[in-house]
């Protein structure tokens, strides 16, 4: 399932919860729509890494975490890099 969740992310370019759905959904959640998660609720460090190159983690979401990850945090963005390659 995490592979089928990962995809939902890529293809709708937003890392939210799960879809199973609109009905499963409501049951779930209580909505149709998968909620987003809540990065604020972190609280370890995060190290995020990526490569300009890195269609595992579009700037969107890379933006998305960094902004409302609330706790201490370092970013590393290497030039040429993809994800899979660092």
């Amino acid at each position: 399932m995490s592979l089928v969740h990962y995809a939902q992310g890529v293809n709708t370019g937003i890392f939210r919860m799960y879809n199973h759905g609109k009905e499963r959904n409501l049951e779930l959640y209580g909505q149709e729509e998968p909620p987003m998660y809540d990065f604020s609720k972190i609280t370890a460090p995060v190290a995020l890494y990526w490569g300009e190159n890195d269609w595992l983690g579009p700037p969107a979401v890379r933006i998305h975490i960094i902004n409302t990850n609330t706790n201490e945090h370092q970013t590393l963005e290497h030039q040429t890099r993809q994800e899979l390659n660092l």
